[in-house]
């Protein structure tokens, strides 16, 4: 581990009268509820100094330290953090408002790799920074290197509360001196920092030698575990180094370490130091909170004869598919939410979710049948035993609005005509075939600002909560997230970036193409911005659109605050892609000018040499 002093008192203080008053001068709004240390030294703060420049928590990992706009417009707090240790990775404002904060140790990558600086900004007489077995008075203008490996935490004996500027530093191997103004802000390097081979097999030894006591079957299992998760790291290392293009290989080496040791050293409180780093190695942002999702319930068995004659009509009752309404667009484009407002109109029926599992259980539509080349369906596969099979697949699913069967319910009870709504970002490479089984479906195209686009794809990929395959043939990797376009064999080995900007252009380009042709009253076009800004106004414009009615109870559901969708992993901000700046550079123009959807990005664009595909790996 790398040694450092729990507490270390800089010689001389900083000027901080003027930034203590900028700070102060904050709005309320600027605070937010601190997401990644577990509030030992404040619960609320101001992100001053992050990846790309956004506010948020995000680690070191997620891209260049970049001055968030709260800095960029203070003047003060700007000049106090020029005169302080740097290349400052992370940096931001932190205010306690209890008499003792609570204590606790930060055990993951980002506090291994750098080092912390408290600077007291509030002049409270008592406050105290304590930090393992030691203890310092912290007043306005100390500079204080704190361990944050180590249980640490504030005291304030008056309960007036704290406000202090944390400072996140590449190295400081000068230290300690008197903090001075500097000629400029230094900001840490763009290249992401990784575990070398080396400091691998230092945290590999402190966990063989925590488990040396183990009983000789479980330390021999653990012997061999770290001796081949050294060597995969080592070999891992020696090809990519660095680059971002190694991020699945090295995941693939941790997530083995997450399933076969991890668990042991957690059950046992062993080596949790090591461990921890090990497992937060390739952390780009704290551990999004996963919100509870419980999926609908199953549904009866409609009758057979039931199902056949709702596909067919019956009387004045349409074919139960007459007229379907297919939300189209890439991953993570937001058509989860759009799909969610559509489905509390009251004549709309849909799945509960997408269509995977029913289009891929027909033998004929699973990409094994075209040998994995994609997830794309042409109007060839739809024949019409593929047709029928599909349709009555989709018929015994079919739920109202409330999630209760649609042809398993009292005829009283089912909406007299009945519309089909579903969404599928995969379907964006179906639309032949989606076109030839509903000759007169209708489609909405749900768009997103490819920047943010993009920046979620990334958040997707590395949260692993979005796997479509789990063992992709051809695939080096542990796992496959979102659609699979066309010609992606040619993806392996490449920066995460370029893989999710081939999904976005994939899908964009196909739905682009394949609606060319339809008139304007089959097709309805959405911005995402445009739906989290107004979305009364779009519901009722895509309502008239598609001639769905609308109700009181409608009304009241789409009236409200916009709820996050049950997909989101962390809420919508302004800027929220500048976390992936840096990354998004390679594959789009210019990130840092506003832009609007487009399906064409560059793929390869980066200027870095990227290192061969793993042995094996197709071409």
């Amino acid at each position: 581990m790398i040694p450092r002093p729990s507490l270390l008192r800089l010689p001389g203080t900083v000027p901080v009268a003027a930034a203590r008053e900028a700070a102060l001068a904050l709005p309320a709004s600027a605070w937010l509820a601190v997401a990644d240390d577990g509030g030992f030294l404040g619960d609320r703060a101001v992100p001053l100094i992050t990846p790309g420049g956004a506010a948020s928590f995000d680690f070191s990992l997620a891209g260049a330290a970049a001055v968030t706009a709260v800095l960029a417009g203070s003047p003060p707090l700007f000049d106090l953090l020029s005169r302080l240790p740097g290349p400052i990775a992370r940096a931001r404002l932190l205010r306690s408002q209890v008499a003792q904060s609570r204590v606790g140790a930060c055990l993951d990558y980002q506090r291994y790799r750098y080092r912390s600086f408290l600077v007291g900004l509030a002049p409270l007489s008592g406050l105290r920074l304590h930090c393992g077995s030691d203890s310092l008075p912290f007043a306005a203008g100390d500079v204080i290197e704190i361990d944050r490996r180590q249980a640490h935490g504030l005291s304030d004996p008056t309960g007036e509360g704290g406000l202090t500027l944390l400072v996140e530093t590449v190295a400081a191997a000068d230290l300690p001196r008197a903090p001075e103004p500097a000629a400029h802000l230094r900001l840490a390097a763009d290249a992401p920092i990784l575990l070398t081979s080396a400091e691998v097999s230092t945290l590999c030894a402190e966990i063989a030698e925590a488990t040396a006591a183990l009983h000789p079957d479980e330390a021999s299992t653990v012997r061999d575990e770290l001796a081949a998760l050294q060597a995969a790291w080592a070999a891992t290392f020696a090809r990519y180094g660095h680059h971002r293009a190694g991020e699945l290989s090295y995941l693939d080496i941790l997530l083995r370490f997450r399933g076969s040791l991890l668990p042991l050293l957690t059950r046992r409180g062993l080596a949790a130091s090591a461990a921890t780093i090990l497992d937060t190695a390739l952390s780009v942002a704290p551990a999004a909170p996963r919100r509870l999702h419980r999926p609908p319930p199953p549904l009866p068995i409609p009758d057979a004869q039931v199902v056949e004659r709702a596909l067919v009509g019956d009387g004045d009752r349409p074919p139960l598919f007459a007229r379907p309404l297919f939300v189209m667009s890439a991953p993570r484009a937001g058509s989860t939410l759009l799909f969610d407002l559509l489905a509390r109109l009251p004549d709309v029926v849909t799945l509960g979710g997408e269509s995977h599992e029913v289009i891929r259980g027909i033998p004929a539509l699973h990409p094994a049948a075209r040998g994995y080349a994609s997830d794309a369906l042409s109007a060839t596969e739809a024949t019409p035993e593929v047709c029928a099979a599909l349709r009555h697949a989709l018929a015994v699913r079919l739920r109202r609005r409330d999630g209760s069967s649609l042809l398993g319910s009292p005829a009283a009870d089912t909406p007299d005509r009945p519309r089909f709504v579903e969404k599928t970002p995969a379907n964006a490479l179906r639309l032949p075939f989606l076109r030839s089984v509903f000759p007169d479906a209708q489609f909405i195209y749900l768009k997103r600002d490819p920047r943010e686009n993009l920046s979620s794809l990334l958040e997707g990929w590395r949260e692993r909560r979005f796997l479509a395959y789990s063992d992709l043939p051809g695939w080096p990797h542990r796992g496959w997230s979102f659609l699979l376009p066309p010609g992606w064999p040619a993806l392996v080995g490449r920066p995460l970036v370029e893989i999710v900007a081939a999904q976005y252009s994939a899908a964009n380009l196909a739905i682009e193409r394949d609606l060319a042709d339809l008139p304007p009253s089959r097709v309805a076009t959405v911005d995402f911005e445009e739906l989290l800004a107004a979305p009364r106004a779009v519901l009722r414009r895509l309502a008239d659109f598609a001639a769905l009615a609308w109700d009181e109870e409608a009304d009241r559901a789409i009236g409200g605050d916009l709820p996050l969708s049950r997909v989101t992993l962390s809420a919508p901000r302004p800027g929220k892609w500048r976390r992936h700046a840096d990354e998004l550079a390679t594959v789009l123009p210019d990130p840092a000018e506003p832009s609007s959807p487009s399906p064409s990005l560059s793929h390869s664009s980066t200027d870095a040499p990227i290192p061969p595909p793993p042995p094996g790996a197709e071409p």
